[in-house]
C-alpha cells in the first residue's frame, strides 16, 4: 500500500481539481497507515479501534514526537479540506490550479518527510 507513490502520480498526472484533492487525501493516509503501524511497533498497548483513531494517533504523537505530531496535524487537516470543503482556501475560496497544484506538492512533501521521522522513532 504505497499511497504516497499514488499522491505523487496524481499530481504528475493531474488535470483536475478533483485529482489534486485526492492527492491530498492519500499522502495523508500514506502517513497515518505508516504511523499506526510504527506505534504497534513501539507500543504493542496501543489499541486500534476506527473510534477517534485519527486523535489517538496525534495524541500519541503529542507525547513521542512533538514535531511529528504537529506536522500530522497539518496533514490532518489539508485532508479534511480537500475531502471536505467545497471550495477550499488554497489560500483563497476560488480554484487556482497552480496554487492547488503548489500547495499539493508541499503536503507531499511534508508527508515524505514525516514518513522518515515516524521510521526513524525508537
Amino acid at each position: 500500500m504505497n499511497f504516497i507513490f499514488l499522491s505523487e502520480q496524481l499530481v504528475k498526472d493531474s488535470s483536475n481539481e478533483a485529482e489534486l484533492r485526492t492527492s491530498i487525501s492519500r499522502a495523508y493516509y500514506a502517513v497515518f497507515h505508516i504511523a499506526i503501524d510504527k506505534i504497534n511497533e513501539i507500543d504493542p498497548s496501543f489499541k486500534y479501534s476506527t473510534s477517534n483513531i485519527h486523535k489517538k494517533i496525534l495524541d500519541w504523537f503529542e507525547i513521542k514526537s512533538v514535531s511529528t505530531h504537529y506536522g500530522i496535524k497539518r496533514m490532518s487537516d489539508a485532508r479534511k479540506q480537500a475531502d471536505y470543503e467545497p471550495n477550499p482556501r488554497f489560500p483563497n475560496p476560488y480554484v487556482d490550479m497552480t496554487e492547488l497544484r503548489s500547495k499539493t506538492e508541499e503536503i507531499i512533501s511534508m508527508g515524505k518527510s514525516i514518513i522518515q521521522k515516524i521510521k526513524n522513532l525508537q
